[in-house]
């Protein structure tokens, strides 16, 4: 090393340690220059001071020394570069030589060879040399055998530093050629079974680190690696068990199977460490007596104990259900700590009672237990009754019990448990009410709040069966405690009445709506302050849920909206006017609550009026004064300007010019571009802390990204709602959105998404009001190609193509560069996920996940390709130029090595399905015909799929369809979608009553045959009748015949002969052959003309000729005749010239048809004309959908509400219950809702 450093080195280390913060940071300039300089240098003065055992240094001055080395060595330096001619800063580990390195290693192991006082220190440090660089596919060469020599030291403190090492690297001895996997699992048994219990605890660490990083690499170590880690974890001390628990939760929770198998005798040590001592007197939760005695590491041991149990049930939950008493032993063990969490809060709460600020998350509240309980319901969906019974068993007692804290937690349990719960919840409803209803009038206020939030989670999941059996009794009891002497049960009071009305319907509580709306204005009248903000949301949803019916109420909520709006403003005052926006916005929105008629550029003749322009005066009022960005107001404000927008519409126009300037200067942010090193401020404390904290940095989630991530959503909402007036802004946004893609920085992942997602509308406004946007079309394809050319997840780029896919549909014509910048980055993603295949095959491995993400993206990938042939033809312009077959070509290869045939027999695929379940429609794509097993049945059909690539590809049928005049892609309805797959299966579990009694009423003939011809329709029998409007490929019309409906499936073309006619009709000879006693007819619908006043009547009368028949085929329709003899319905049809009476439909679907603006009131109309077709009630509507653009999905469900139809949010637990039978992950049906509501008239 050069003169300068060694004269200056113990300078260096004072100077980081002392307090003087000037010279810390003149020492780290000198520190940066001197390694620019002579990094070899730099690097052994750094190792020798770390290892110098016999030098007068401290160990604070040692422990920063290897705390630099370890931090330094690996991490880039401004201005130190590998060549004269690279671009990019470089690690000092990277520029110097193999011999400076070697150095570095020997005097590293040599001192841990030597060392007897800071063994631990180093060994972190040599840990993370190694891990640094084997990550350079740079073996650590002299480690391994150095690791030998310590295991085989008299001395415990150098076997413990291997163990450690071992933990901390795992892989470092897999690299020696010379040990086998075996090998290295004789070494951490051996470790495990070492006369000094410190060096059994480590071993066991270390050989659970072997195991998991064997997992991830696909090597195998022993099996009783695992079990001998168990088994020596659960035999060490007290003090030592926190600690080496932690790895058995890493193994449980990364690879269970390797801990399965020590379940029954790891069972008993794991429910000990989680229980503890009652603290109700003569009471016991448990049969386990408590492991560890009370102090500060028993509650560290209870939650490393239950996180293993809890992934170990998770994992095999038979297999728990199965043991014998575990159930009952972990709720009891959950409650019971819970109950003792609560022995501090005092008898009278006094101090929770007097809380104010009760929006702030309370650090301090035990929700460790309930969250473990919840998670248990979820993940025993199968053992409901086993787990509920274990439940009741405690809260029976503990709701007899003096202490308040007892029935406290007793309700807290039911309502932990309810959503896992839920279908024997609904069994037990009424009984359970029972039991818990004395506690509504409990002297203690936390109990009585413990039981309006029970009864709050019972609406939320019981999917509106506590709403639909027992709303007079919740509303009696919900209005009593409305009116509470304290603040807190009121306030939880009012949030619950928003959880009954997600799931009610209006005769549900038209009796009680007076009642409820004169108790609401009393309540927010007698405060405190956040009761009146819990208040106002109440009136939020109470008043859209009973639509018209509420307009009595609609000037005093008004009156009392704008009292609070336009009073001075006190600091305090955040959120109550937060609410306050929210619910007068909100209710403006209310088509049915407010009498206005809302058209493209006024609002004329309605009460309305005069409310919007006071409304406004106070947003824009509001908004001058929210200069800080902590505002409480700001976030309400921004919502309650897209709520008015989307009421206003084109009428918004003018509020423009006050919204957008500012949401344009908050998404227009760039973060600093600051890539030098720095020293952390923790590397000057030189602390152990610091080495395993060392990683490369990145760019910190500030407060001015979110705010730029929330401004890009809100523009696109803005767009969204107002249309064409938004022109003017169309090319500053489109400028602010391109700038953002533009800015690869870590930590704008998701505003860089809300910046693809905000260009589509922006498009679309340009094209409607005239703008030439042709001059931008390159860097528009650019940010978005580029965004994806960033990307190299397939989960990320599935959701990328799409984007784009989206965006080129709203391009008439794309310059041929433009073009080409699209295909390079399709052709780089293609090969890509070739290779990533081709590696797999080599590996004799498979990632499901990464198999479903890819084939997700070579799906629409081929669909941009399609588009972009489209594109060009409108252009003129050369395709083969560009070559786009062979690219189309490279991305079918792809993706038939990632995917089954496209083409197989059906009993081969019924052989090969074996019960298992279909693969998520965002993965088959591709596939020409896709077979496709119908839940709750045995038949597998086969549907037909028509993308836009392949039909280009093939010179096949036009797959450009038009619904109406909107002229959409028609692939949307010639591939099957997620929304048809998760309805089917919804509807399969008996979701609504209909489909009970379809499968009750229906009859099955005996039948014969060999053959699908040997299977005709079976008769009627007074079949329910359902509807699909947009029926697509046909899964789900042939999925309600199965289940026992004649189904109208109903599409236009060219989806009708592309797809659907076909699928049927192979579909019904298998649903029939499977036992199925359903039929359907394919039937013309287009939208666009029942909103222009198409006879519905004549239209269902040619799809339900008289009982004489007019054979299989008609006008409109194709497949199976469906009779409409009986007695039907009573009534006559208020449709055509029809004179007797129609029956109607039981039931309307529709899936996967809210993704394009201009379909959406088309929609409305004909769910509601259809749902008016008979003269009895209109039937259920169940509508699933994939909110790729949440604010196309609201504005729909908006626009909903406002043609007469409501609908209601499907309860998460149900529909997961639902695709679990397919053994789907969430990430394979991520953003599908199911909705179900009916048309009030």
């Amino acid at each position: 090393m050069s003169t300068p450093v060694v004269a200056h080195v113990d300078g260096v280390f004072e100077a980081l340690i002392g307090a003087d913060n000037a010279r810390r940071k003149e020492a780290e300039v000198f520190l940066r220059d001197q390694t620019r300089e002579d990094a070899p240098g730099v690097l052994l003065a750094l190792a020798r001071a770390g290892a110098s055992h016999q030098s007068a240094m401290a160990v604070p001055v040692r422990t920063l020394a290897l705390t630099l080395l370890a931090r330094l060595a690996f991490s880039p330096l401004e201005g130190l570069f590998l060549t004269a001619t690279a671009g990019m800063p470089s690690a000092p580990f990277d520029v110097v030589s193999e011999a400076a390195r070697g150095a570095v290693e020997e005097t590293l192991c040599a001192a841990l060879l030597e060392e007897t006082e800071m063994l631990k220190t180093l060994g972190i440090c040599v840990a993370k040399w190694a891990e640094g660089s084997w990550k350079r596919q740079r073996p650590f060469a002299r480690l391994p055998p150095t690791l030998k020599t310590l295991l085989s030291s008299p001395l415990a403190a150098r076997r413990l530093a291997a163990f450690q090492i071992l933990h901390a690297t795992p892989d470092v001895l897999f690299h020696d050629e010379s040990i086998s996997p075996a090998d290295v699992g004789r070494l951490v048994v051996g470790g495990m079974r070492d006369g000094d219990e410190d060096v059994r605890a480590e071993a066991a660490r270390a050989g659970v680190a072997c195991v998991l990083w064997g997992e991830t690499e696909g090597v195998e170590l022993p099996a009783e690696v695992s079990a001998a880690a168990a088994q020596t974890i659960a035999t060490l001390s007290e003090n030592l068990i926190p600690p080496a628990l932690l790895s058995l939760v890493d193994l449980a929770t990364c690879a269970p199977r390797h801990l399965q198998p020590s379940l029954p005798s790891l069972a008993p040590f794991l429910f000990a460490l989680a229980a503890s001592s009652s603290s109700l007197p003569g009471y016991a939760f448990t049969q386990s007596a408590p492991r560890i005695a009370a102090d500060a590491t028993r509650e560290d041991a209870q939650n490393s104990a239950v996180e293993v149990i809890l992934c170990l049930l998770e994992s095999e939950p038979d297999a728990f259900a199965a043991t014998d008493g575990a159930v009952c032993e972990l709720v009891g063990a959950l409650i019971g700590r819970q109950v003792n969490d609560f022995v501090g809060a005092g008898e009278d709460c006094q101090e929770w009672v007097e809380e104010t600020d009760i929006q702030a998350e309370d650090m301090t509240y035990p929700s460790f237990a309930e969250e473990a309980l919840d998670r248990i319901a979820l993940a025993l969906p199968g053992h409901a009754p086993q787990l509920l019974e274990a439940v009741l068993g405690h809260v029976k007692p503990l709701l007899q019990r003096p202490e308040w804290r007892a029935r406290y937690c007793a309700l807290m349990a039911i309502a932990s448990v309810a959503e896992g719960t839920t279908e024997m919840l609904q069994t037990q409803l009424e009984a359970v009410l029972r039991l818990i209803s004395p506690t509504a009038s409990d002297p203690h206020p936390r109990v009585r709040y413990a039981f309006v939030h029970c009864v709050g989670q019972l609406c939320t999941d019981c999917d509106g069966v506590l709403q639909s059996t027992f709303a007079p009794e919740t509303l009696g009891i919900l209005l009593e405690r409305l009116t509470d002497s304290v603040a807190r049960v009121r306030a939880h009071a009012a949030a619950c009445l928003v959880n009954f009305f997600e799931n009610a319907q209006y005769e549900q509580f038209a009796s009680f709506l007076d009642r409820i709306a004169t108790t609401l204005f009393a309540v927010y009248d007698q405060g405190p302050r956040y009761v009146q903000e819990y208040a106002l949301t109440a009136f939020c949803n109470v008043s859209s849920q009973a639509g018209s019916a509420f307009a009595a109420f609609y000037r005093p909520l008004m009156d009392l909206c704008f009292r609070v709006l336009e009073a001075p403003f006190a600091e305090d005052d955040g959120l109550l006017v937060g609410h306050a926006i929210q619910t007068a916005t909100h209710a403006g929105e209310n088509g049915n609550s407010v009498p206005c008629v809302l058209t493209a550029g006024s609002i004329a003749g309605h009460a309305f009026v005069e409310d919007a322009n006071r409304l406004g005066r106070c947003l824009l009022r509001i908004q001058a004064e929210t200069e800080d960005p902590a505002d409480a107001r700001l976030t309400y404000l921004a919502d309650g300007w897209v709520t008015f927008a989307r009421t206003l519409e084109g009428a918004f126009a003018p509020y423009l010019e006050h919204v957008v300037p500012r949401l344009l200067t908050a998404a227009a942010y760039v973060p600093p571009d600051d890539g030098a090193f720095a020293l952390p401020a923790l590397l000057s404390a030189g602390t152990e802390e610091s080495l395993l904290a060392a990683k490369d940095a990145e760019l910190p989630f500030t407060a001015e990204i979110e705010e730029q991530e929330y401004a890009l959503s809100y523009l696109a909402d803005l767009a969204l709602a107002v249309g064409q007036p938004y022109a003017p802004w169309v090319g500053r946004s489109m400028e602010v959105a391109l700038k953002t893609l533009a800015t690869p920085r870590a930590g704008m992942e998701e505003a860089q998404q809300y910046a693809a997602g905000l260009v589509p509308p922006l498009l679309k406004i340009a094209k409607e009001a005239g703008i030439d946007v042709s001059a931008g079309v390159p860097q528009i394809v650019k940010g978005l190609a580029n965004q994806l050319a960033r990307e190299d997840e397939p989960a990320s780029g599935a959701i990328l193509f799409a984007g784009l896919l989206q965006a080129l549909q709203t391009i008439p014509t794309l310059p041929t560069a433009s073009a080409a910048h699209v295909l390079r980055v399709i052709k780089s993603w293609a090969t890509m996920l070739q290779d990533v295949r081709a590696d797999r095959a080599e590996e004799d491995e498979e990632d499901e996940d990464e198999k479903l993400a890819g084939n997700a993206v070579l799906g629409t990938m081929s669909e941009v390709i399609g588009v972009v042939r489209a594109a060009l033809a409108a252009g003129a312009q050369d395709q083969a130029a560009l070559n786009c077959g062979a690219l189309l070509s490279l991305t079918h290869f792809a993706s038939q090595a990632s995917a089954y045939d496209s083409f197989e027999p059906a009993d081969s695929a019924r052989q090969r399905m074996n019960g298992a379940g279909p693969r998520p429609a965002s993965a088959t794509k591709h596939v020409a015909v896709l077979h496709h097993p119908l839940p709750r049945s045995e038949a597998v059909v086969a549907l037909r799929q028509v993308s836009a690539a392949t039909a280009a590809d093939s010179g096949g049928a036009d797959t450009t369809g038009t619904t109406g005049t909107t002229g959409t892609t028609g692939t949307t309805g010639t591939t099957l979608w997620l929304g048809a797959q998760v309805l089917a299966a919804y509807l399969a579990t008996g979701a609504t009553p209909t489909a009970d009694a379809a499968l009750q009423r229906t009859t099955t003939a005996t039948r014969t045959g060999a053959g699908p011809s040997a299977h005709p329709a079976p008769p009627p029998a007074r079949r329910p009748r359902a509807l699909d409007l947009g029926a697509g490929v046909g899964l789900l019309a042939l999925a309600l015949a199965a289940a026992g409906y004649d189904v109208v499936a109903t599409d236009i073309e060219p989806v009708l002969s592309g797809v659907l006619r076909g699928n049927v009709d192979a579909g019904l000879r298998e649903v029939w052959r499977a036992g199925g006693t359903g039929a359907v007819v394919v039937a013309e619908l287009d939208w666009f003309a029942v909103a222009r006043g198409q006879d519905l009547g004549e239209w269902y009368d040619a799809v339900f000729p008289d009982s004489s028949g007019h054979g299989d085929e008609h006008e409109h329709g194709h497949g199976h005749e469906l009779e409409d003899g009986g007695p039907g319905r009573d009534g006559a049809s208020v449709e055509g010239g029809h004179a007797g009476p129609r029956r109607g439909f039981d039931l309307i679907v529709t899936t996967d048809t809210i993704y394009h603006p201009s379909l959406v009131p088309a929609l409305w109309t004909t769910v509601a004309r259809m749902s008016a077709l008979g003269a009895a009630r209109p039937p259920p509507i169940y509508l699933a959908l994939e909110r790729r653009d949440p604010r196309l999905v609201d504005a729909a469900l908006e626009a909903g509400r406002a043609a007469g139809v409501d609908m209601k949010k499907a309860g998460r637990g149900r529909v997961d219950k639902a695709i679990k039978a397919w053994a789907w992950d969430d990430a394979d049906w991520q953003g599908i809702e199911v909705w179900k509501g009916r048309y009030r008239g």
